[in-house]
Formats: C-alpha cells, sequence, structure tokens
C-alpha cells in the first residue's frame, strides 16, 4: 500500500486495505484458511459493516474516521495458560498509541477488552485464538479504535474519540503505524523471560476502577465489589462481602459506563 510504511520487522509488513469489510477478522480468517497470512499480517478497512465487540456486541464508527484493524499473531512461545498475556500486550500498545499522540491525556484500562481516554471508552479488542495440544498456534487480533469520531448515539454516551478530547483530526494511517510498532515492541517483550509478569504490571498500574467500588452483573443479579488486580491468568480479583473472589472472561461484567459492559 502507498504510503504506508510502519517502519517494523514483520507487524504491518504484509498488509490489506479495503475500503468496506464486514468484518476484518473474517476476512483474516479467510486469508489464513488460504495460507495467504505470515505473522505480523495486517487487515484494515475504512468501514466495517458487522464489526464486533465482545460477546457479539456491534462496533459503531462512521466511514473514514476509525480504526479497524486485525493483526495475526503466531505466539507458539505461549502455553495455552499463559494466552492472557496477548491481552496485556495488546492493550498497552494501544495504550502506547495513544500516549504517542496525546502525551498528557489519562489513559486507563478497563477489564477484560477497553481501553479509557479520560474516563471515555476509546477502543476496543477482540481477540480470538486459536490453541493447539499445549501452546497458542495463533491470534487475531482485532482492534477498534476511535480516531475522528465526532459524536456517538445516545445508548454510546460513554464514547469517546481522539478528535473529541484533543480537539484535532488525525490522518488514520499515521495511528495504524504507530499502532504497528507499540504492538510489535510489547509483543517482543511479551517473548522475554519475565515478559507476561512485566506486562502485567504495567496493565495494572492503568486498571480503571483499581481500588474503587464497582457494580458487578454476576449469575444475573447486581452485587457490589472493590477492583483488586488482575492477575498474570488474565483474573480480575474483586473483594466482595464473602471476601476476595477471582474472575475470568464472561463470568461477570463490571457496570463502570452506567450499563454492565
Amino acid at each position: 500500500m502507498q504510503n504506508f510504511d510502519p517502519s517494523t520487522m514483520f507487524i504491518g509488513r504484509n498488509v490489506f486495505h479495503y475500503p468496506k469489510v464486514e468484518s476484518t477478522n473474517l476476512v483474516l480468517k479467510d486469508m489464513v484458511r488460504s495460507g495467504n497470512a505470515p505473522e505480523g499480517t495486517l487487515v484494515f478497512a475504512d468501514e466495517q459493516s458487522a464489526g464486533r465487540g465482545r460477546q457479539g456486541r456491534n462496533w459503531f464508527g462512521t466511514k473514514g474516521q476509525n480504526v479497524f484493524a486485525s493483526f495475526l499473531l503466531k505466539p507458539h512461545f505461549l502455553e495455552v495458560d499463559q494466552q492472557a498475556g496477548i491481552n496485556f500486550c495488546i492493550s498497552l500498545a494501544i495504550a502506547d498509541t495513544l500516549r504517542e499522540f496525546m502525551p498528557y491525556a489519562r489513559i486507563n484500562i478497563k477489564w477484560p477488552n477497553d481501553v479509557l481516554l479520560n474516563n471515555g471508552k476509546i477502543a476496543g479488542i477482540l481477540v480470538e485464538s486459536t490453541i493447539g495440544n499445549r501452546s497458542l498456534e495463533q491470534v487475531i487480533a482485532g482492534i477498534g479504535i476511535n480516531v475522528n469520531e465526532r459524536s456517538f448515539p445516545n445508548e454510546l454516551d460513554f464514547a469517546t474519540s481522539m478528535l473529541q478530547q484533543s480537539g484535532n483530526a488525525f490522518r488514520i494511517t499515521d495511528v495504524i503505524e504507530v499502532l504497528c510498532r507499540k504492538l510489535e515492541q510489547r509483543y517482543q517483550q511479551l517473548k522475554l523471560k519475565d515478559g507476561i509478569g512485566a506486562l502485567c504490571r504495567e496493565y495494572n498500574g492503568l486498571l480503571f476502577s483499581k481500588g474503587k467500588k464497582v457494580t458487578i452483573l454476576m449469575d444475573g443479579k447486581e452485587v457490589a465489589g472493590s477492583v483488586l488486580n488482575v492477575d498474570s491468568a488474565g483474573h480480575i480479583a474483586i473483594q466482595m462481602d464473602k471476601g476476595i473472589m477471582k474472575f475470568s472472561q464472561g463470568e461477570i461484567k463490571l457496570n463502570v459506563y452506567g450499563t454492565s459492559n
């Protein structure tokens, strides 16, 4: 693609850009099945007709104004019980990217898959993994970042964008190039001896609502608790009336946007 150079070793070196797709994750899956996707392959689009967040939610976004991207990773060096490292890696790469453009903004990570800017949701992650006998075969990481979105539907009043927070518009490919570099740096860090531990500590340093009381939707009921931390396996620890409890993705929903998300 012309004028796209992330200056990386492999992330974003094999790149495919589309005006409109159903989902960048789905396009990348098809490439993987056809054998046309080395590690680091990037698919991004100007528009998605059926972009998804966690639990099948649609991802809102105006054509040409946001990042809709998917990356292929092949983390064979990670055992199955270490796959939380991928979420740490991607979340921190997004935080790094936002900090590159807005160094003074307040950036947080909401467990398990959102990134916040000045308390507004600005990015989301959808990780789809293929698991081998003992290790991760491949990961397709879908990333959505609100870049130049000027307004959101009423039901998304918790969302924000880089433009809303800074007053400036940004070139989408500039944001993706920086994201490629930051993701490669974090992915390389993940390979180090204490990679997961170091990434987990940084993740906790940005953890939204840490030490604060939140409402949790659990087994169809709302209960109160205080967020403590996230462990290296990706479980969140919540201080509840009955003591400290740990939960994995999908077991609970944290109510920090006014609705349980």
